[in-house]
């Protein structure tokens, strides 16, 4: 498999993590024996995530529009900070952690700068192949457009990433993007989510009329122009088909169990009548994702089966 195929790799196609790590070490050792000697230059997202560069994001204050917006320059903590503070006292009782989540703390901060946040937050060995990088960006100047981060992780950057400490805060930048759709880790052993105290009014916003706008599925696959336009047709508010980037992230991390509870939540909140405008992008997007990735359990492919099935079937059927 070539770098070009990891690129341009489809949602509904087998993925194998594997393959597509080893097409990854050789060709950064292809590199390597070729007798290359200059350094290889980091994935703006991984050197975010290692603290080495910041971000500039546009801040709205309060009460205004924006028009009236400012620019600020945060590293990966702030930044985390600034879109879900975080609690350091041991005593922070289950009650104060709900009452946070379901603030709207640091939630018009991550809609303002929604395309650079989630192409930031969510690197990904694979590419579209629409997606145009952005060459010759300072690599010690803050990051300021989502094209700086529009190319694949090598090598290096994937080993960088899934080190101990880096690997926390992609958790964290997971946790973010959860709160932001009205959900919240129920269980952060296994990925089992559920609504936190604000999820109507989050269900409410996201589905908005006024954000409506024209762009293509693709056949099935979420295109580029849906996460920096906010909404595209089919009835698919544009935040929730960013959750086709994230799945394959968590796949990518080999955070299965994860990937495997998400999918399985959209499912449950379908069964109960909420959020049944996804049930296409479920079927032909997000389920083949996790139900093709080839380092899913066998039984967890037959648990989101049974559970798609129950979905989409009559008990007469």
């Amino acid at each position: 498999m070539s770098s070009g195929e990891l690129q341009q790799s489809t949602p509904g196609a087998p993925q194998d993590l594997e393959e597509m790590l080893t097409a990854l070490r050789n060709e950064a050792e292809a590199g390597a024996s070729g007798g290359s000697t200059k350094p290889e230059r980091s994935h703006p997202a991984v050197a975010f995530y290692c603290g080495k560069r910041a971000v500039r994001l546009q801040v709205v204050p309060d009460g205004t529009d924006i028009s009236h917006s400012e620019d600020s320059t945060l590293y990966v903590i702030s930044l985390h900070q600034a879109l879900l503070p975080a609690h350091y006292n041991d005593s922070f009782s289950e009650e104060e952690h709900s009452l946070r989540l379901s603030s709207s703390e640091g939630l018009e901060l991550l809609r303002t700068n929604w395309e650079l946040l989630l192409w930031l937050l969510m690197p990904s060995v694979q590419i579209s192949a629409s997606c145009h990088p952005m060459d010759g960006a300072d690599d010690s100047s803050p990051i300021s457009s989502w094209r700086e981060l529009c190319c694949p992780l090598t090598w290096e950057d994937y080993k960088c990433l899934r080190r101990h400490g880096v690997m926390d805060r992609v958790h964290y930048s997971y946790v973010v993007f959860l709160r932001f759709y009205g959900w919240r880790l129920h269980n952060e052993e296994n990925g089992v989510l559920d609504r936190h105290r604000n999820w109507e009014a989050r269900y409410r916003l996201l589905v908005s009329p006024d954000q409506c706008c024209k762009c293509s599925l693709g056949g099935g696959v979420a295109c580029d122009e849906v996460v920096r336009r906010w909404t595209c047709d089919d009835g698919v508010p544009c935040p929730y088909t960013a959750l086709t980037r994230i799945l394959k992230v968590l796949l990518e991390l080999c955070f299965n169990r994860y990937a495997v509870n998400l999918v399985a939540f959209i499912i449950e909140e379908m069964s109960k009548g909420r959020l049944l405008f996804l049930q296409q992008i479920l079927e032909s997007v997000w389920f083949p994702i996790v139900v093709n990735s080839k380092q899913v359990a066998d039984a967890d492919r037959d648990y989101l089966s049974r559970k798609l099935h129950h979905l989409t079937h009559s008990d007469s059927d």
